[in-house]
């Protein structure tokens, strides 16, 4: 029996898809949108990371934890570290205590940028707690993942039609990244279910194509058949423009360690998981749709 975190989010909804549905059991808040989950006659358990006792009785009976819960955005920034770093805590305690060795945790190549934000730093320490924790462990840091309704692409598309005319840009844009595929992450967290090489692994999921922001922003514009000017904005306006709007705002959401690390190449190596789990990564050019 495999228990799931963070089924209701894109990367859950779309494992769910592809995993037999009579032994899967999901950890759902009250408030989650888990209509589909009941749709497939799933077991749920109703809780949080935070709420130890549904823990303790999400993982009776399980072999396996799937997870991918996690809070990745938002203006309250304890919360990165009350969910991501207590919340993991949380689970990895709860599973000693029901005898679960297995663990399958989705993590984020944002944690290897050079600027952390409260973000990256609390998916850091979660990746040391499981580390140290005695688990058979799989940690998966993806990178920006795309795929249909993924939460990057429709942020990425709001972002392209946001103003007139005009594609506002943090620094040069000449740095790369890879995105990769939902179908790809997915494949790879099944894989991991029954092979032994991915225990005590960390991996790095990169797409297969990687391309400067400059031409990705191209990329998507033209799938959105948009023609616009990039401006560029030099990161040091950006940095003073944040300062100014925290005097104003105390939870601004963006901060200046995100856009230092903007202009940074995302830097990994896809080879182990490639090599370990005989996986192929999908090119964008055969794969990205809006």
């Amino acid at each position: 029996m495999i228990l799931i975190t963070g089924a209701t989010g894109f990367v859950g909804r779309n494992l769910i898809e592809s995993l037999p549905k009579e032994n899967i059991r999901c950890l759902v808040r009250d408030s989650s949108k888990s209509d589909f989950l009941k749709e497939h006659s799933i077991q749920l358990v109703y809780g949080d990371l935070t709420d130890k006792k549904s823990l303790d009785n999400a993982l009776k009976g399980i072999d396996t934890v799937m997870h991918l819960a996690a809070y990745v955005r938002g203006n309250d920034s304890s919360l990165f570290y009350k969910i991501n770093v207590d919340g993991t805590k949380n689970l990895i305690d709860a599973c000693k205590k029901n005898k679960v060795k297995r663990i399958i945790a989705l993590s984020s190549m944002a944690v290897t940028r050079k600027y952390l934000d409260d973000y990256g730093k609390s998916k850091k320490q979660a990746e040391e707690l499981i580390r140290n924790s005695d688990l058979d462990y799989t940690i998966l840091r993806p990178s920006m993942i795309y795929g249909k309704d993924s939460n990057s692409t429709k942020h990425l598309v709001s972002y392209i039609k946001m103003i007139p005319l005009i594609i506002p840009i943090v620094g040069s844009g000449n740095f790369n990244i890879q995105p990769v595929y939902i179908n790809d992450v997915t494949s790879i967290i099944i894989k991991c279910l029954d092979n032994k090489t991915s225990i005590k692994k960390t991996y790095d999921l990169l797409g297969e194509t990687r391309i400067n922001f400059n031409y990705f922003i191209d990329f998507v514009s033209s799938h959105l058949n948009i023609k616009k000017i990039k401006l560029h904005i030099p990161v040091s306006l950006v940095l003073i423009g944040i300062t100014f709007l925290k005097s104003f705002y105390k939870n601004f959401p963006i901060t200046e360690e995100f856009i230092k690390g903007m202009g940074y190449d995302t830097i990994g190596d896809n080879s182990k998981v490639k090599q370990d789990l005989n996986i192929k990564f999908k090119k964008l050019s055969q794969s990205f749709k809006i």
